[in-house]
């Protein structure tokens, strides 16, 4: 019964005891584990920290419909290790609250499934110093989120999660339209939409579910850094909560060598950010030209050849993105140009003759066309991604191009049903 008894513990699932036949079953199944003559042994062995080192685990009587047996796993584990400073904070999302947990401790990759302590969401600067003062006393493992729109779990801990969303939200555009200043919770969608009513722009990337603190601090790449460069790159200053629950500020004249270490390495490294503040620019007229073409592999090495010798000498005004897709049994390929000129777009005309690709357009100011380019999700991504992404700087060799090219071939000839 013992050896048993260890290896049903272990599992970490939901117990119940039926007190009519005296046995042990398992939530979800209804299963009978054990039985035993001494219910009372059974409940003793269950909570004795020396055997299963669950010190607070107690069976409970089984519901007559056994669907009301909740799968709550771990959860009394994971309270009992919060300190008591960090316990029912209204702020806060705890374990026992299972609807409410099993949503906001996931982000956007479904595929990364962490089970933090507790998720915090505070409201004002001071409870971000205190839970920052009590991760530090207790040295306990926490992330920083925003926005939580990462592939890579960038923003969870097994730990704590501080979440910045619903910290007070604005955005404050200084007189001289030079620079601009955006609260840590606000999403990329809402940011460009508000510069735009003021015809305003900033380098960002383009999906609006993206976090602004966390797309600046980490890098941010999108269809402006061939001219004004990375998000990061425009960080003017940045305010933020230190180790010590202080709030400081970072720009030019003070903690200069902070501000620069924020530009590319600041996702939660070296405080909670409540502010940043970026440069912003008068609204420039652009064209987007993307060119699709139906899948055949030897046409995709042909024009990929041609296109990793083109983008070699464009001006900075120009931008293209050559891409390979999958889809469910479906591949094709495309280039997406862009152009920061009202001047005929010619440059490109060298692809409009191969192989008769569709070809459409859209023009005018950057921010008064949100729809060419913001990314609105509608909820038709796949829930698990994994992505691999690398930076490079001369052309890729033709074997690296047959890799690419075969990989979606042999999708293909399989009929596999997922993204690429």
């Amino acid at each position: 019964m013992a050896k048993l008894l260890r290896l049903f513990a272990n599992l970490e699932i939901t117990t119940c005891l039926d007190t009519t036949t005296k046995s042990i079953t398992y939530s979800s199944t209804g299963k009978s584990l054990l039985n035993t003559k001494d219910i009372n042994d059974c409940v003793n062995l269950m909570i004795n920290p020396e055997t299963f080192k669950i010190n607070s685990q107690q069976l409970i009587p089984c519901p007559k419909d056994e669907s009301e047996c909740n799968l709550i796993q771990n959860s009394q584990l994971l309270l009992n290790e919060i300190p008591v400073e960090l316990q029912n904070l209204y702020y806060g999302v705890y374990p026992n609250n299972q609807t409410l947990y099993n949503d906001v401790r996931f982000i956007y990759n479904k595929l990364l499934n962490y089970f933090p302590h507790a998720i915090y969401y505070p409201k004002v600067k001071t409870q971000i110093s205190y839970l920052i003062k009590n991760f530090i006393n207790y040295n306990l493992e926490f992330a920083i989120r925003c926005g939580g729109h990462a592939y890579e779990p960038a923003s969870l801990s097994s730990g704590y999660i501080l979440d910045v969303k619903k910290l007070p939200q604005y955005i404050k555009i200084n007189k001289d339209r030079k620079t601009a200043k955006f609260s840590s919770g606000l999403k990329l969608g809402y940011v460009v939409e508000k510069l735009a009513e003021y015809s305003l722009i900033t380098p960002t990337g383009e999906n609006s579910c993206v976090g602004i603190s966390g797309l600046s601090l980490a890098g941010g790449k999108g269809n402006l850094s061939r001219i004004y460069g990375l998000t990061c790159d425009n960080i003017v200053s940045v305010k933020m909560i230190n180790y010590q629950g202080e709030i400081i500020r970072a720009n030019a004249n003070k903690n200069n060598d902070l501000l620069w270490a924020c530009k590319g390495a600041g996702c939660g490294n070296f405080g909670v950010i409540t502010e940043i503040e970026l440069k912003v620019y008068e609204d420039i007229y652009c064209q987007f030209e993307t060119f699709k073409w139906n899948w055949n592999a030897k046409h995709v090495k042909e024009i990929y050849s041609i296109y990793q010798e083109w983008i070699l000498n464009l001006p900075k005004t120009i931008s293209a993105e050559f891409n390979m897709t999958y889809n469910n049994k479906v591949a094709n390929f495309s280039i997406k140009f862009i152009k920061f000129d009202e001047s005929d777009f010619i440059e490109n005309n060298i692809f409009k003759n191969l192989h008769n690709p569709t070809i459409t357009v859209c023009k005018g100011y950057y921010s008064k066309i949100l729809d060419c380019w913001v990314n609105y999700d509608l909820g038709l991504n796949p829930p698990f991604s994994k992505i691999k992404s690398s930076m490079i700087f001369k052309p890729i060799n033709n074997e690296a191009i047959d890799l690419l090219v075969n990989s979606i071939n042999f999708y293909l000839k399989k009929g596999y049903e997922f993204q690429y």
